[in-house]
C-alpha cells in the first residue's frame, strides 16, 4: 500500500511540475503578499518594540509558504462527485480516499518545494535579513510539510461533504477563515488577547501555522508541535474513513 501511494503522489507530482503557470502565479501572490505586509509591519512594527518588524514578515513567510502550497483538492473532490468519476473510481484496487489523499500530497510536495525557495528569498529582500534560527530551521521544514499534509486531509473533508451539500465552496470558507484567524495567518498568536490564544490553541489552526511558523524564532517545543500535528492528522484520517463511509450509504439510501 505505501507503494502505490508513493507512487501515486510521484505521478500527481510530476504533473504538477509541468503546470508552470499556476506554480508562477502563486509564487507572484506571495511575494506580492509579503511586500504588503512588510511595509505595513514597517510602520505597526513601531508599536511593539519587542517583536522587530522583520522577524513578523519571516514568520508571515513561513504561514503564507504552508497555505499557498495547499492544493484545492475540496474542489475536486466536489467535482469529482458531481461528474460521477468518484462512483467509478470505487472499482479500482485502491481506496479512493488514499489514491486521492495521495495524488493531493503529491501536488503538495511541489507546490512547498519551490514556494519555500520562494517564500524565503521574497522575505529576504523586503527585509534584508534573515531573522530566523539556523538550528530550527532543522525542525520547521519537515514540521511545516507535516503541518501542510494535515491542512490537506481537513480540506478533503470538506470536499467529502459534497455528498449532502450541492456546493461545498461555503463550509471550506469558514474553514479557511478559521485557519487564518486562529491559525494566526498575519499575526502571531502571540500578540493576541490570552483568551483568544488559548482558544486557538485547542484547534488544529494553531498547530498548522502559528506551531510551525513560531518554531523558525526558537520559540515554542519542536516536539509538542509534531505530536500535536500527528494527533490532528489521526483525527482527520478518522474523520475522512467515517465521513467517507457515510457519503457511500447516503447514495445507496437516495438510489443513487
Amino acid at each position: 500500500m505505501i507503494r502505490k501511494t508513493a507512487l501515486i503522489a510521484r505521478i500527481s507530482a510530476r504533473h504538477r511540475l509541468s503546470q508552470r503557470a499556476a506554480l508562477v502565479g502563486r509564487i507572484g501572490t506571495c511575494g506580492v503578499l509579503l511586500f504588503v505586509f512588510s511595509q505595513l509591519w514597517g510602520v505597526i512594527g513601531r508599536s511593539y518594540a519587542s517583536v522587530p518588524s522583520a522577524r513578523v514578515v519571516w514568520y508571515i513567510a513561513i504561514t503564507e509558504w504552508i497555505v499557498l502550497s495547499l492544493p484545492p483538492v475540496h474542489e475536486e473532490v466536489q467535482d469529482e462527485l458531481r461528474s460521477g468519476d468518484l462512483l467509478y473510481r470505487l472499482t479500482r484496487p485502491f481506496a479512493y480516499p488514499s489514491a486521492k489523499l495521495a495524488e493531493a500530497i503529491g501536488e503538495l510536495i511541489v507546490r512547498m518545494a519551490i514556494l519555500a525557495a520562494a517564500a524565503g528569498a521574497f522575505a529576504y529582500a523586503f527585509t534584508g535579513a534573515i531573522a530566523l534560527e539556523p538550528r530550527a530551521l532543522v525542525w520547521v521544514l519537515p514540521i511545516g510539510v507535516l503541518a501542510a499534509i494535515t491542512a490537506t486531509a481537513f480540506g478533503m473533508i470538506v470536499g467529502l461533504s459534497a455528498f449532502w451539500l450541492h456546493d461545498c465552496r461555503p463550509i471550506y470558507w469558514v474553514w479557511q477563515k478559521g485557519l487564518f484567524l486562529l491559525g494566526g495567518l498575519l499575526v502571531p498568536l502571540e500578540l493576541y488577547p490570552s483568551w483568544l490564544r488559548d482558544v486557538a490553541w485547542w484547534t488544529p489552526f494553531s498547530a498548522i501555522l502559528n506551531g510551525s511558523a513560531s518554531l523558525a524564532f526558537g520559540d515554542g517545543a519542536p516536539v509538542l508541535v509534531a505530536l500535536r500535528l500527528v494527533a490532528w492528522l489521526a483525527v482527520a484520517l478518522g474523520a475522512i474513513a467515517i465521513v467517507f463511509r457515510l457519503g457511500l450509504r447516503h447514495i445507496d439510501g437516495g438510489g443513487g
